[in-house]
């Protein structure tokens, strides 16, 4: 009995450790929020959540502004390489004062002025805002693997915490993510392997002490 105990509690930490592991590689690190524009949410792979206007589901980035003022963000550069100044925001952009502000990153420059140059990598990458002097980072966030038609942002509007968002919230505020609904597949997929492990590794036991019973 002291054996079956000890694979349990064994096992059990490193159900626990796992899930740990991979809920921290999930979160994005964020530079601290300084400037008046922050980097609020994203989706890497939009499917079904929201269409452009020329009706297309793409990735999309939010901007969220929460001063008292607007900002034009007429020069600004917004890039997914922090290496490389992607693309320019056009002349009188305007984000008015606690607003937010929808950039549809599909690789589609001629669709209209809110469309970037670049695509989202769902596997992971980063996203900056950067001044226009071409080498000021006014905010950027680095993230891993993003799933499909669940966005990654701020657990509420421009705060320092990420978090898989269970309910995306393009150009609206962001609502705190949820365990249940927000974390991807592989952790539930982890937790279920576990349990089943514990269960194998109870009842093999068990089967054992009965056949080696007089």
């Amino acid at each position: 009995m002291k054996g079956i105990n000890k694979k349990l509690g064994l096992l059990i930490a490193v159900i626990w450790i796992s899930a740990l592991l991979l809920v921290i590689s999930g979160g994005g690190a964020a530079q601290p929020v300084e400037s008046m524009v922050v980097i609020n949410e994203f989706m890497a792979s939009n499917t079904a959540t929201i269409q452009n206007p020329a009706g297309n589901y793409s990735d999309w980035i939010e901007l969220f502004n929460p001063s008292d003022l607007e900002v034009n963000l007429s020069g600004l550069f917004l890039t997914d390489n922090l290496t490389s100044l992607r693309w320019q925001f056009s002349p009188e952009t305007i984000i008015k004062e606690h607003a937010h502000l929808i950039i549809w990153a599909d690789g589609n420059v001629m669709q209209g002025p809110l469309h970037t140059s670049f695509k989202l990598n769902s596997n992971g990458g980063a996203i900056a805002l950067i001044a226009g002097d071409g080498s000021t980072f006014i905010d950027t966030v680095t993230y891993k693997q993003q799933f499909t038609d669940i966005s990654f942002g701020r657990t509420t509007d421009g705060n320092s915490g990420w978090g898989y968002l269970s309910t995306p919230t393009p150009g609206e505020a962001n609502m705190s993510s949820t365990f249940f609904s927000g974390y991807p597949w592989q952790l539930w997929m982890i937790l279920f392997v576990a349990i089943a492990a514990c269960g194998i590794v109870i009842f093999r036991d068990k089967f054992r002490l009965r056949k080696t019973a007089p």
